[in-house]
């Protein structure tokens, strides 16, 4: 490939997590578990795969992801175990992208060399999440047989911007999730068990262009 574009790749990342755990006299255990995520990434994309370079992407990509979470926990020798929380995440991804097309003629190589022939399309999509959740969870051990139930009350924000065009959306809920599960042990090393859960992932916002090239969010 004499003048296509050639893809390249560059990411970094690191994240940091720190546990504190606090004894609260004979039967009560708080856990604080707080973590924090960087990452970044910069890529150019041969997007028509050819020889020449008709359409090529440049994106620069960043996250950052913090988060916090307080526990409370009975301990001993009871086979009555309880466990109660509150979650909170700050995710905000971020995506800079310049699509350059080639609206030359091919057929006259001086044209690939020529900028004037070249024309970029710019976003800039901005992403806030915020999630806030509280959860229980309580397990009773009789025998070989353990019972554990919870639930989990969840809110989560979503946003989504693009300061280049001035547009924006946002969307937001709360959901309950429960967990109910029955294990039985065998044997030491040998367990069994069934779980039922509802389970939650909110979606993306994502920026899209309609039929006549205008932004929408």
């Amino acid at each position: 490939v004499a003048h296509g574009t050639e893809p390249q790749y560059l990411r970094g990342l690191y994240s940091a997590t720190l546990k504190v755990d606090q004894r609260l006299g004979d039967s009560l255990n708080l856990t604080s578990i707080s973590s924090f995520f960087h990452s970044y990434a910069n890529n150019t994309l041969d997007i028509d795969k050819g020889p020449l370079p008709f359409l090529t992407g440049h994106q620069n990509f960043k996250t950052n992801v913090g988060s916090q979470e307080l526990r409370l926990a009975n301990s001993g020798d009871s086979g009555l175990k309880w466990l109660v929380g509150v979650f909170a995440q700050a995710n905000d991804p971020s995506v800079y992208t310049d699509t350059v097309a080639f609206n030359g003629d091919p057929s006259n190589p001086a044209n690939l060399d020529d900028p004037a022939q070249f024309s970029s399309q710019y976003t800039d999509v901005v992403q806030r999440h915020r999630e806030y959740a509280a959860f229980g969870n309580v397990s009773y051990t009789l025998a070989n047989w353990t019972f554990e139930t919870g639930v989990r009350a969840d809110y989560n924000n979503s946003s989504l911007t693009d300061p280049l065009y001035n547009i924006g959306d946002q969307q937001h809920g709360t959901e309950i999730l429960p967990k109910l599960s029955a294990s039985y042990h065998f044997d030491k090393d040998i367990m069994g068990y069934g779980t039922i859960s509802r389970c939650f992932q909110p979606g993306d916002l994502v920026e899209e262009f309609d039929a006549l090239g205008n932004p929408m969010a």
